[in-house]
């Protein structure tokens, strides 16, 4: 009986032996593979493999194969080879793999990858390696960058920068601008108009120097839920540069050029001004004597005294642009050890603009650290310090201020200086004298605007890993922006500029401080996990900010000479205070969860719940935001994994909800303000609290597909959205019993639906050339599809009433608003057979503008207004092409827009034919005699019957195709003490074609969209030219 049971023993050993032994031959596998390039398909030696939760690695032979024991054919096999871009590859239980990996370049470019990286969210992303070289601001790089994202500069006016708007828009009072994160902390800077220097608002990039980023990411649809009412515009992530390697590595940046501006807009030269001055001067004197002492030159008199006053030829132009020098150095120091790694970067800037005394100077610092203060526990900050100053002058239709205005209204008849009897120019400026404008050169050189701005991050964290699986993370930020803007109109000392204030102003200051503070904490947890054989990946967060916004602003008048400038020394009749303040909070807790399924199907969840100061009383205080987006990886599946045509075949549909809470948080309260009343100063209501003011709701839906074939030669992506915003505010009109015409409800509904493409093409791709080709076209169509309270439309009366935008039901958000013409009447008796009079009951005569009678009650008044244009596009985009040859390259961006419309303010100043300001060109068509076809009205001193009214004789179309930038460049290898590096040439905005009549068709006034395609006599975007290089030691 014993001997039974020990041979019983003895075979359940040996079974569980060959048992144990049949399962580890079973688990262990073996993967072979061969790595080439896509040259010749040449083998690739020492490259590295690896795959997650693997402890072997391997690395290929001469012949480029490898052959690596694993313990199951699944994950994701990671190859690189220096030279080599990184590929991620799905092993799905395939035993042999052929891996063509592609080349690093620098393709500028390059339309960025969907990137879904571990805890991050998914969105498109741009490397810092696919940065124009050239670029200085943020503003360079995302111009034609991502599909969906329209940057529209505002001026060439240095520092200024530009809109950037994703998709559309979705509020009519709130912000419409994406949300930017920097290193994780949310950036909310002060959006709004400089109050001291009109017609300007500094970058909101200006914070962050380009060679200080690593990379930029563009997050749409679904994935925003995770900011629930800050995401509804979309965000814009940018991570800074950071410590990653412990070798001690130096890299130096400089660019160094010349900015121009060679456009001039067409105006009357010397005979022409003559005879308009005669012609308007014959409509406002009734003696011909009384006409001729104020504008003696018209007298045929060669022997006239004062003949030496006008008899110049001055192109007033030319005198107040110049060519200005640009220039950009960065240096950065990154190294560090296994305890502590480190990435020190200082920056200066220099950016001079095309007239006299204007440029804006940037000095940046940042410090990014990471220290490993344990096994488990890691701490990470980012600090930066930037200053700019900013010399300025301001974009308005006012030619104390604006040298362009003022070089257009001159008449060229006079000289920039002051001449004796003998012809000879003496050193000062010469006076504004009977024209009633200011001396351009005055102008440039003696007004003095200058902004200061002085802004702080501090961005800290510390990470925990709690195991191999789960992290923890507790962030503090802080943000502290700081700007002190100062400006000074002289002229009552010389006369050389015009009188402000209808005359009473002989000379203004003005000065004004901002503040601005974000205050952001955030506390999360990670977890890396397998589900029924499946990644997962999810994390739950809590994370707050506080902000506040502030500016204070003083105006005065009349100090006692020109010397004094400060508003110190202003009158006491005239002194005015002005200024805001907006404090806005807001919290959030959010969870995503990504679940991988068989390496084919990825769902995606996103959620938050959220709640902001800017709601009223008596609004729910949180709301809930939930996001999902399904994608499947074709390219993973049975019938694709072994094909060698399809890299990628990725098909997406998500659907998300969004919020907007960032409206300023008064609009929900009573609050009352100051107004003056005479020499008295009261306070009135300022608004009409709406307690059940909530946030606005946004419902977003969108799919598409992502492609890459022929070993990424062929790159594609196509998306198409919806977006249903509702609970849209916007101000309903009330009894006049409260004080106040409106109150802010949610009540208007918007739509914004469109196509996104891009497309990237490698037409040639060899070892020693290639050649490449894409670009990105954006449609959107936006519209309101319905307002509270049986409204069918809003007028807003812009700029003291002097043009008008629309937001009305089926129409875009913001139109142009004004009449409509029909030509000029050209008789008499057409003048009377149409019987049109003003709203003073004064009749349209032949010369006069045909203004159509919408409402044919025989009276052109403001009821016979109808939309007019409207300044979004049809479709934007943008296309490049490269070349390289070795380590030679040459690259060209260009961007376009098409069925955008430009209300152009400067023509319809300089085609008033009011006054006795030189006009364009185009007036030399204008009408003289009964009968004469023409599109140009009479000139009548005061335009008493208002043919220069705000109409469609103002609207141009903005469409344009402008070379944005060419770059030649030429890889440096490792020399003496030089690593590496790279040298350029480049032109930036080198040509355009246009239809539009004004200096540059990419123009926008201010960051809101109701002032968008409005040409206010701003500063033309300059063509650079510039030589820089990149250096590592």
């Amino acid at each position: 009986m014993e001997g039974t049971m020990i041979k019983q023993h003895k075979v359940a050993l040996l079974i569980a032996v060959m048992m144990v032994l049949a399962f580890g031959a079973h688990a262990q596998q073996v993967l072979k593979g061969k790595v080439s390039s896509p040259f010749g398909a040449d083998p690739i030696s020492d490259a590295y493999i690896s795959i997650a939760n693997e402890e072997n690695t391997a690395q290929t032979d001469e012949q480029g194969e490898f052959s690596i024991t694993l313990n199951q054919l699944e994950g994701d096999l990671t190859v690189w080879a220096p030279g080599f871009q990184e590929q991620v590859i799905p092993l799905l239980g395939r035993d042999y793999l052929e891996i063509v990996l592609i080349p690093q370049r620098n393709d500028y470019y390059e339309v960025p990858v969907k990137s879904d990286a571990q805890g991050s969210m998914k969105g498109q992303l741009l490397p810092a390696e696919r940065f124009k070289p050239s670029a200085m601001y943020v503003e360079d790089v995302l111009q034609g960058a991502f599909p969906g994202l329209n940057v529209i500069n505002k001026s060439g006016m240095p520092g200024e920068g530009a809109t950037v708007n994703l998709r559309g828009i979705r509020s009519l009072t709130g912000k419409n601008a994406p949300l930017i994160i920097i290193n994780g902390m949310p950036y909310l800077p002060d959006l709004n108009n400089s109050a001291i220097i009109q017609g300007y608002s500094p970058s909101m990039f200006n914070v962050l120097s380009v060679d200080d980023i690593d990379n930029i990411k563009l997050v749409t649809g679904s994935a925003a839920s995770r900011y629930g009412s800050m995401g509804s515009n979309g965000v814009l992530l940018i991570e800074t540069s950071s410590p990653k390697d412990m070798e001690t590595v130096i890299e130096f940046s400089g660019q160094y050029g010349m900015a121009y501006n060679n456009k001039r807009l067409p105006v009357l030269g010397v005979d022409d001004f003559k005879s308009y001055i005669g012609d308007v001067g014959l409509t406002r004197y009734e003696d011909m004597g009384d006409m001729l002492d104020l504008f003696p030159f018209l007298r045929d008199d060669p022997d006239y005294y004062y003949n030496f006053l006008y008899n110049n030829q001055t192109d007033w132009q030319e005198l107040v642009n110049k060519s200005a020098f640009v220039t950009s150095n960065h240096l950065r120091v990154k190294g560090g050890d296994a305890i502590a790694k480190y990435d020190l970067s200082v920056g200066a800037s220099n950016q001079g603009g095309t007239y006299d005394n204007t440029n804006f100077t940037r000095y940046t610092t940042r410090l990014n650290a990471q220290i490993e203060l344990s096994e488990r526990f890691q701490l990470v900050t980012s600090m930066g310090l930037t200053y700019g100053n900013s010399k300025l002058h301001e974009q308005i239709l006012n030619d104390a201020t604006n040298p362009l205005m003022a070089a257009l209204y001159k008449a060229p008849i006079l000289s920039p200086f002051k001449k004796d009897e003998y012809n000879n120019q003496l050193p000062a400026y010469d006076a504004v004298r009977q024209f009633g404008v200011s001396n351009p050169l005055a102008v440039v050189n003696d007004t003095k605007m200058e902004s200061d701005n002085f802004d702080a991050f501090l961005n800290t964290g510390l990470n925990f890993e709690v195991n191999d699986h789960t992290k923890m993370q507790a962030v503090f930020g802080y943000y502290s922006g700081y700007k002190r803007q100062s400006a000074f109109i002289p002229g009552r000392s010389d006369q050389t500029i015009t009188p402000q204030e209808e005359g009473v102003a002989l000379n203004t200051a003005r000065a004004g401080t901002g503040k601005v503070s974000n205050l952001f904490y955030k506390v999360s947890a990670d977890i890396v996990e397998e589900l029924a054989g499946n990644p997962l990946e999810a994390g739950i967060g809590y994370q707050g900010i506080m902000t506040r916004h502030e500016f204070d602003g003083g105006f005065g008048r009349n100090t006692s000479s020109d010397f004094y400038k400060t508003l110190s020394y202003v009158d006491a009749e005239g002194r005015y205070f002005s200024g805001y303040y907006n404090s806005w909070n807001w919290m959030s807790l959010y969870g995503y969860a990504k679940y991988t399924m068989g390496n084919q199907w990825v769902a995606s969840l996103n959620m938050s719940a959220d709640g902001a100061s800017s709601t009223g009383a008596d609004a729910s205080r949180f709301g809930v935001y939930p996001g999902l987006e399904m994608t499947w990886q074709a390219k993973h599946s049975p019938w694709l994994k072994h094909s060698h045509v399809v890299n990628q075949l990725d098909l997406h549909v998500g659907y998300g909800l969004t919020g907007n809470s960032q409206f300023p948080t008064g609009l929900s309260r009573q609050f009352y303000t100051s107004q003056a009343y005479r020499q008295l100063a009261g306070i009135v209501n300022g608004n009409v609290a709406n307690t059940n003011l909530g946030r606005e709701r946004n419902q977003n839906f969108d799919a598409g597909i992502d492609a890459g074939f022929f070993d990424r030669r062929l790159v594609a992506s196509l998306s198409v959205y919806q977006t249903i915003s509702s609970d849209v505010i916007f101000p309903q009109g009330i009894s006049s019993v409260y004080g106040i015409d409106q109150q802010y409800v949610n009540g208007a509904k918007l739509e914004n639906k469109g196509i996104e493409a891009a497309l990237q093409l490698r037409l040639v791709d060899q070892r020693d050339v290639s050649w490449s080709i894409g670009g990105t076209i954006n449609k959107n169509q936006n519209k309101i599809t319905s307002m509270e309270g049986g409204a069918a439309s809003i007028i807003r009366e812009m700029d003291g009433g002097k043009w008008a935008v629309s937001s009305a039901v089926d129409q875009n958000p913001y139109n142009f608003y004004g009449f409509v013409s029909n030509g000029v009447i050209s008789t008499q008796e057409e003048a009377d057979a149409l019987g049109l009079v003003d709203y003073k009951g004064d009749q349209f005569n032949a010369g006069d503008i045909h203004f159509e009678d919408l409402n044919q009650d025989g009276i052109i008044d403001d009821q016979d207004r109808t939309i007019i244009g409207d300044a979004s596009p049809d479709f934007f985009g943008s296309f490049f092409t490269q070349v390289r040859y070795k380590k030679l390259s040459l690259s060209a961006q260009f961007t376009f827009s098409a069925g955008n419309q430009i209300y152009n303010g400067v023509r319809r100043e300089m085609e008033s034919l009011s006054d006795f300001r030189n006009q364009s060109m185009a007036v030399d068509k204008r009408w003289q005699t009964d009968g004469q076809q023409t599109d140009i009205p009479k000139a009548n001193y005061g335009d008493p019957m208002g043919n220069s009214r705000f109409s469609d004789r103002w609207i141009e179309d903005g469409s344009f195709l402008r070379l944005n930038n060419v770059t030649l460049s030429y890889q440096l290898g490792k020399w003496s003490f030089i690593e590496g590096g790279e040298v350029y040439l480049a032109g930036e905005n080198l040509l355009t074609f246009t239809d539009y009549l004004g200096l540059d068709p990419v123009v926008s006034y201010a960051y809101q969209p109701a002032w968008q395609g409005v040409d206010y006599g701003a500063m033309p975007l300059p063509s650079t030219v510039k030589f820089g290089f990149n250096l590592q030691f």
